[in-house]
């Protein structure tokens, strides 16, 4: 399994909920700097789910266009979803090759514990700035089942 797991591109304070955070200029340019380097990473069969909050349906939004991806919202990926529920989830998925798009810290903590194990969630080596994104490969077979290809991050 190839799994691509990004954080959202900078978003707005300005709305009345959190959820309804959208891009700003910035943040949309970092989503397509990071969506051109994602293009030798991914295939016509990855799959992109994102989290239902507006700045990452815009990045999902961005990303599927410059790669010509599916996308589906995924509601586990939400901002405050605990990430060993979003790897539970991750058991459940068929696809062999998928990109998610979800919050910090999540994406932190979930990234960490799949390469490093279950302990790194807690004291990261990887960190995620907005549309920061992490190339993994592996089987999953749990926590720490996979490896680091490759880290991007946007080009400004």
């Amino acid at each position: 399994m190839k799994l691509i797991i990004m954080r959202h591109g900078e978003a707005s304070y300005g709305a009345d909920s959190d959820s309804q955070r959208c891009l700003t200029d910035y943040g949309k340019k970092e989503v397509i700097s990071t969506a051109k380097q994602l293009g030798s990473l991914v295939s016509a069969q990855t799959h992109v789910f994102y989290s239902p909050y507006l700045r990452t349906v815009q990045t999902a939004d961005i990303v599927s266009k410059e790669l010509s991806l599916a996308k589906t919202p995924e509601k586990t990926l939400q901002a405050g979803t605990d990430f060993l529920e979003i790897a539970k989830w991750l058991e459940s998925i068929e696809d062999n090759d998928i990109l998610i798009i979800s919050h910090n810290p999540m994406v932190t903590q979930l990234t960490n514990a799949l390469v490093y194990g279950l302990q790194s969630a807690a004291m990261p080596k990887l960190m995620f700035d907005t549309a920061y994104a992490c190339c993994l490969k592996g089987d999953y077979v749990g926590l720490d089942g996979f490896e680091l290809v490759q880290q991007i991050r946007p080009e400004l």
